[in-house]
């Protein structure tokens, strides 16, 4: 509505471009550029296609990356299924809905640097005698059972994954006309038949996109493997020349082992390139898929074009002739039917023939998507002949079931955290409602000997700062966007979504190369512009969404007065934008306080570090010898208490303005 009449400098929007050209852009062609080369403490000498020759003979990068597969496959499908379950659950439960949204924030609202090593603590303990022992006397050691890595993993993921897509979903479901869902119940249809014949149909827009968006994030998954497991127990098939891949050794888990393992930043941004080609062509399908201006056959050919690129990304000259055989498809659905089945035959013959790990390919799995997604009949779950009571009985069950698990696990990870934190010793192992020796010795603990404020000022420093220069960077960018019309603001929030979703290790370490080069790594600057580059998609959508809905009368009246473009937006704009601005500071402010991976790559002095890296530092990895449990969660208390009291004291006030006298 407010598209302003100014003439809104361009020069609004350059510390925007600044940062994402920084953050976002810069490390693809540091990693591009630096591929071709051999890069040994600085020392640089041309390389060629040397680097890419390495990847190409590195059985650890195959290998990665058909566990990255695995894992991201089994991640979505699942999360998908029960986030659909809970989303439907709070969309017809009345009773206890406060309990189960309780359940759904308290993942969603504990740090994964907290919340990780919890759960490490609760299923592992100590050499996998943990609570579980205790209850049900099963010993789960993730150090030793590839399956049991794997799994718990996955169980992680999910807890933490599932709130924010069974929010998504509940949104979607509470769009349907509540008459259709009426019309289904008079002409008897159960709860099953409902959730199966009308909410799938209705949303599978919505569960394909969060489908794919958990896919790739799933896809590009560290932290919970590197806080869990470190990357797993080793597999007896992963051994290779140069590596030892383990049972969660994901692609983003292995190219922080070679940038750790390996002098030649050469060979880490080759591996990076790749990584990044990989995410590029993901968040392709992933934009593909969404684009409502596409005819389907355009999808599908455009979806079979990525399918072809990805078989050679995936398995080099041995992608090409899949390659070819897709872009066959191109001719004719069926044609693209037998590609797909030939493909399956060869992955089936080379497990049996080679292994899991040396055989599986995970380029079948973009074809499959396509064929799924562009079928021409959509066909949708059918009951057949089942008996309607027996899809009641087992929907019932299996939901009953599902918040259950939900609700007990969440109550579980805040009992342990606080037991841990009110014992004595350094225990994880429950086996006793209270902790041994309770008390306050591991509160004291923290603030007498380990200096605890020290970490707490460092973070604040970061979040603080990252907190006042978000609003500085986006509001007036936002501004100059939103004079720019509806279709060149949309193409420019699109695009920076895109770049930032695709970021990950794959970018941070080529930032690294570039920041160190310079000599300011070990330094807060480089983290600081990492959390406001990932803060600038959120801020800048919601400031723009904003000032699109401010009155077009202030605008007319700013006009009369004679104000300038900087007095329009300070003047009028920005007094009245104080509830947004609040909103984008503090979600800057989160993200910037719960940053773990970029603390940890740029940060190597201890009286630098930034909560989360301290809160590692306590308990490591799972193949630390002397974890500090106690003096960890006495921590994270205090931790998640801060938290909890900063927003609790600006969301009230955030509310309200007077933008509101005039809109309410």
């Amino acid at each position: 509505m407010s598209r302003t009449n100014f003439n809104v400098k361009i020069y609004f929007i350059i510390p925007a471009l600044l940062v994402i050209a920084v953050a976002g852009i810069s490390p693809f062609f540091e990693a591009l550029s630096t591929s071709f080369f051999h890069d040994i403490y600085g020392i640089r000498s041309f390389a060629g296609l040397d680097n890419f020759r390495y990847l190409g003979d590195d059985a650890g990068f195959s290998y990665s990356l058909n566990i990255t597969a695995v894992w991201a496959v089994s991640s979505t499908l699942l999360s998908l299924l029960f986030s659909f379950i809970i989303a439907v659950a709070l969309s017809g439960r009345k009773k206890m809905t406060g309990l189960l949204y309780a359940a759904l924030l308290i993942p969603w609202g504990i740090p994964v640097y907290i919340a990780v090593p919890l759960w490490r603590a609760l299923i592992h303990g100590n050499g996998g005698s943990s609570i579980l022992t205790s209850l049900f006397g099963i010993q789960v050691n993730l150090m030793l059972d590839p399956a049991a890595g794997f799994i718990s993993c996955l169980i992680v993921n999910l807890w933490m994954t599932v709130p924010l897509t069974a929010f998504v979903l509940l949104g979607a479901l509470k769009k349907i006309p509540s008459s259709t869902v009426e019309a289904a119940i008079l002409d008897g249809a159960d709860k099953g038949v409902i959730a199966a014949q009308i909410y799938l149909p209705q949303i599978k827009g919505t569960l394909t996109v969060m489908g794919v968006l958990n896919f790739i994030k799933a896809f590009k998954e560290f932290t919970l493997m590197f806080l869990m497991t470190a990357g797993g127990p080793p597999l007896l098939s992963g051994i290779t020349n140069r590596y030892v891949i383990g049972a969660t050794t994901t692609i983003d888990t292995f190219l922080y082992d070679v940038f750790s393992n390996t002098d030649d930043y050469g060979i880490s941004s080759a591996y990076s390139v790749m990584m990044a080609a990989i995410v590029i062509l993901l968040m392709l399908i992933w934009r593909v898929a969404g684009n409502r201006k596409y005819s389907l056959e355009k999808k599908r050919r455009l979806l079979i074009f990525i399918t072809a690129a990805l078989q050679i990304i995936f398995s080099w000259t041995a992608g090409l002739i899949p390659a070819a055989v897709y872009l066959a498809g191109l001719k004719s659905r069926r044609i693209f039917k037998l590609s797909i089945a030939i493909n399956a035959g060869l992955i089936i013959f080379n497990i049996v023939t080679q292994g899991f790990l040396a055989g599986l390919s995970p380029g079948i799995l973009p074809a499959l998507f396509t064929l799924y997604y562009c079928r021409e009949k959509k066909e949708y779950i059918s009951t057949g002949g089942l008996n309607a009571g027996f899809i009641e009985r087992l929907n019932s069950s299996f939901s009953t079931f599902t918040v259950a698990v939900l609700v007990l696990s969440s109550a579980a990870i805040v009992y342990l955290l606080f037991w841990m934190s009110f014992s004595g010793v350094s225990a994880c192992f429950i086996d006793a409602p209270l902790p041994p020796y309770a008390g306050l010795q591991s509160y004291r603990a923290i603030f007498t000997e380990e200096n605890i404020l020290i970490y707490f000022r460092n973070t604040i420093l970061v979040a603080g700062l990252t907190g006042i220069l978000v609003p500085l960077v986006c509001f007036p960018a936002a501004a100059w966007l939103n004079s720019k019309g509806r279709v060149a603001t949309a193409a420019a929030l699109t695009f920076i979504q895109i770049l930032s979703i695709t970021g990950g290790m794959h970018s941070l370490i080529p930032l690294y190369s570039s920041f160190e080069r310079i000599g300011m790594v070990n330094s807060y600057t480089p983290l600081i512009i990492i959390s406001i580059y990932h803060s600038i998609p959120f801020s800048m959508f919601t400031i723009t969404a904003w000032l699109e809905q401010m009155p077009a009368s202030f605008r007319d009246i700013a006009l009369v007065e004679g104000l300038s473009p900087l007095g329009w937006l300070g003047r009028i704009v920005l007094p009245l934008s104080r509830p947004v601005l609040t909103t984008a500071v503090m979600t800057a402010v989160l993200g910037a306080w719960n940053s773990f991976m970029a603390p940890l790559l740029f940060l190597n002095d201890d009286s630098l570090y930034t909560i989360s890296v301290k809160l590692y530092s306590f308990v490591g990895s799972i193949a630390s010898g002397a974890p500090e449990w106690n003096i960890f969660a006495a921590a994270s208390v205090v931790n998640c208490a801060i938290i909890a009291a900063v927003f609790s004291r600006f969301i009230k006030p955030a509310g309200h303005t007077r933008l509101s006298d005039f809109t309410e």
